[in-house]
């Protein structure tokens, strides 16, 4: 009489595996993975052995059963998990791309900002002495004195929808400027031209030098 040895826990799961295999092929892989060489061999001469008119009814028939005793491990189930899986893989991918191109635009912006804020061309300046005579400046702008106190600064663009501001102080890195106040105000019929007021401390016109800054 023949005698069989008693199949193995392992070769037992790889049986099942092929059964489960031919329901839901992607089980196939998980399920073999720790067989040893022999029982992979078993299982494949038996899955050769089988034809597939029977691998068919053998699918239709494990699957019925299933469907049955557990919905959640049909075919249908399995393959919609999977569908999810790659869905939510796509959706991370997706989500970092969304991120990184974020980031991208972000960096972008903070570039530009840089480049505008070393740029500055929306600030004017003049620095001018006591007599008129321009110390420095923009590129263009020119000034002059018209009277004690009364200063004409004219630059080379329309700063009419600017604002002007300017201060009493010396040109220079010596001495100290003679205390007083500054206002300014645009020049009557002109587009381009700041006047600026300088007084003492009694409040009376006075010759200083100022610093103006024009801001658009």
């Amino acid at each position: 009489m023949s005698r069989f040895k008693q199949a193995s826990p392992s070769l037992v799961v790889a049986v099942l595996a092929l059964i489960a295999a031919l329901v839901v092929p992607a089980f196939a892989q998980v399920a073999t993975t720790s067989l040893t060489k022999k029982e992979k061999r078993v299982i494949r001469i038996a899955n050769k052995q089988i034809s597939k008119k029977e691998k068919r009814v053998i699918r239709r028939t494990a699957n019925r059963r299933i469907t049955k005793r557990a919905p959640k491990l049909s075919v249908a189930n399995a393959n919609g998990a999977i569908t999810a899986a790659s869905a939510h893989t796509a959706n991370t991918a997706n989500t970092a791309n969304t991120a990184n191109t974020a980031n991208t635009a972000n960096t972008a912006n903070t570039a530009n900002t840089a480049n505008t804020a070393q740029t500055t061309e929306n600030v004017l300046f003049a620095v001018v002495n006591d007599d008129g005579s321009l110390a420095r400046g923009t590129t263009g702008a020119s000034s002059q004195r018209e009277n004690t106190g009364f200063y004409l600064v004219r630059f080379a663009t329309n700063i009419s929808e600017c604002s002007w501001i300017a201060a009493i102080g010396l040109a220079g890195d010596q001495g100290v400027a003679t205390s007083g106040e500054a206002s300014t105000v645009r020049l009557n019929g002109t587009t381009d031209t700041v006047r600026v007021d300088t007084f003492n401390t009694n409040g009376g016109h006075a010759d200083n030098g100022f610093h103006l800054q024009v801001v658009c």
